[in-house]
């Protein structure tokens, strides 16, 4: 488990932004989680739930009935999500509202929580 953490540590450490007042907190919980959470069974699940993710299709037309909205969120700087992977998930949901956070990684909610919340918020007020 020692060299299973050490690869979970450092391929989310990868999506991490740079230590701040901001991200203090987010690290500290993260790294909580990976040295004193994290069972053989939870990285069990984590493989399972990426293998079951990778054979699976879907296509815009599996939503062609459904009347719902669609948020796309996307960091500008997230390494989970590049440019490309971007186009490919607006290309999978037609019609979808797309905001990207300019200068933001994969950490958005806690860099930028003011914008973060506003955008959500403004996304759910269209239901009320």
């Amino acid at each position: 488990m020692v060299m299973v953490r050490g690869i979970v540590r450092r391929a989310f450490l990868s999506m991490m932004p740079e230590p701040s007042a901001e991200t203090a907190c987010l690290l500290a919980i993260y790294d909580e989680l990976i040295e004193y959470a994290l069972t053989k069974q939870d990285v069990i699940a984590i493989l399972e739930r990426m293998v079951d993710f990778s054979g699976r299709t879907f296509t815009p037309q599996d939503l062609s009935a459904w009347s719902g909205k669609v948020l796309l969120a996307f960091g500008e700087n997230d390494p989970a999500t590049p440019p490309d992977v971007r186009q490919k998930l607006e290309d999978l949901y037609p019609g979808c509202q797309v905001h990207l956070f300019e200068g933001s990684g994969h950490t958005t909610s806690v860099t930028q929580q003011d914008e973060y919340q506003a955008v959500i918020g403004g996304f759910l007020s269209q239901f009320d």
